[in-house]
């Protein structure tokens, strides 16, 4: 499904659970619409029977995806939060020394992560260089 804001932070994955939620509440609109017309006499009274408890499904179906999408839209944030902080730790990192970096990389984490990406974009560096 392409993107309709291609500046959006939302994946993929968001996104179609976004359009899901919105399609399951203009279904339920409709539901409610028709629902309140049957109890108008405007259609047949049987079918509110039927189209009320539909509408009462739907609702439930768009919250329940409105919160999944609420929830996968927290994980992408902080996916991306993550990466933008590992940037900015390889930024700061970039001035240390081989010997530096090893070790920082031997602590792990998200240091570590940086150090180990900046002592593979030098020794890449290197061997292109040879």
């Amino acid at each position: 499904m392409p993107s309709i804001r291609p500046d959006s932070p939302l994946s993929d994955a968001a996104r179609e659970l976004r359009f899901t939620t919105r399609l399951s509440v203009g279904l339920a609109a409709m539901l409610l619409l028709a629902s309140f017309a049957s109890a108008k006499g405007w259609l047949p009274p049987e079918l509110g029977a039927v189209v009320l408890p539909l509408f009462v499904a739907s609702a439930l179906f768009a919250v329940w995806f409105g919160i999944k999408t609420h929830k996968r839209a927290l994980v992408d944030r902080e996916i991306q939060s993550d990466r933008a902080m590992i940037v900015a730790i390889a930024a700061q990192l970039g001035r240390q020394d081989d010997a530096s970096l090893e070790r920082i990389q031997s602590k792990g984490g998200p240091v570590g992560e940086a150090a180990a990406m900046i002592l593979q974009g030098r020794a890449e560096k290197r061997r292109g260089q040879q």
